[in-house]
Formats: C-alpha cells, sequence, structure tokens
C-alpha cells in the first residue's frame, strides 16, 4: 500500500514555478511591531453599514495596512495608463485618507462608487448580514486586479495563489474522512 507520508505530498498544492509578490515581501508586512495607526470613522451613506465595517475590518488588518500605506502596488499598477478600475487601487486611497492627519469622520464615496465593479449584486447598497459575502467579493476583486498586473496571461493557477491578497487571506481546506 501507499505510505501515509506519500498520501500527504500527493494532496499537497502544486508549487507556482515563480511568485508575483515575493515571500521576502510578504513577510516584510509582518516585521512591524511599532503601535497601529488609528484612522478616521466612516460616514454610513444610505445602508452601508456592511460596506463600511468591511473597510474597517480591512484597514486595521496590520499586514494589509502596511501593504496598503507603503504604496507598493499604485507604484507598479497599469490601471491609470489603460483607463480601467483597480480595486486595489481604490483601497490604498481609501488607506491613504483613512490614515491622513485629519480624524474627521469622512465618506467612503470613491469606492462605494465603484461597487457595480467590486461586486455587482450588491449594486449600491446592500444589508448588514451581507458584509462576510461583500468581503469575500471585495477581496476576489482585489485579487483579480493583482493578477491584471502579471506579466504572463494567463497566470498559471498555483502562481495566482502568490499574491498579496492570496496569501495573507487565502488558503486551502484540506480534509480527511475516515470510516
Amino acid at each position: 500500500g501507499i505510505s501515509q507520508k506519500s498520501k500527504d505530498v500527493e494532496d499537497e498544492p502544486p508549487q507556482p514555478q515563480y511568485s508575483l509578490f515575493s515571500r521576502e515581501r510578504f513577510l516584510s508586512l509582518f516585521e512591524e511591531v511599532s503601535p497601529r495607526r488609528v484612522g478616521r470613522g466612516l460616514h454610513n451613506l444610505g445602508n452601508t453599514c456592511f460596506f463600511n465595517s468591511v473597510l474597517q475590518v480591512l484597514m486595521y488588518t496590520g499586514p494589509l495596512q502596511r501593504f496598503l500605506l507603503s504604496k507598493q502596488h499604485t507604484a507598479e499598477c497599469k490601471c491609470k495608463r489603460e483607463s480601467t478600475v483597480c480595486t486595489l487601487c481604490l483601497l490604498e486611497s481609501h488607506a491613504l485618507e483613512v490614515f491622513d492627519s485629519n480624524k474627521a469622520p469622512m465618506k467612503p464615496a470613491k469606492l462605494l462608487k465603484h461597487m457595480p465593479q467590486i461586486a455587482s449584486r450588491f449594486k449600491a447598497h446592500g444589508r448588514q448580514e451581507d458584509a462576510h459575502e461583500f468581503l469575500i467579493h471585495f477581496l476576489d476583486s482585489c485579487h483579480k486586479s493583482l493578477l491584471k498586473q502579471a506579466a504572463q496571461q494567463p497566470v498559471p493557477r498555483p502562481v495566482q495563489q502568490t499574491t498579496s491578497i492570496c496569501q495573507l487571506f487565502g488558503g486551502f481546506l484540506r480534509s480527511q474522512v475516515l470510516c
């Protein structure tokens, strides 16, 4: 029979040929231990609590906050040249505004304006219980924005798992059923 060790190796996801966001860059997002910054609050723009909740959670996810405030993405993004909407550029812009020196609450209108491109099911308004589903759509849109930047198209599936978003929020579920 097949040993348990060889079964485990077969179950592992395939290794990527290259990375879109290197492991070193990813790990550096966890190095800074300075106190977290406190940013501005968000105005509710008409039943947008689900939207604001997701933005607040993302803004206070330490490694993502450091990535966004470093402006690494917009320095490399092609969306302005190609006149396309990039969810991650919008999120980076939002982060810079949230953590500027102004402490007055702000309106997340720029991101909300692009809701149809980010998560078409939500249009502009939803219910509070939609926060989890919106988070999934939002992260997926950020991930797709990163994939569009890749030099090689289409991006091989194992390489798709190496974006900054996928490394921060992605993963694999592996289960074993014993009878």
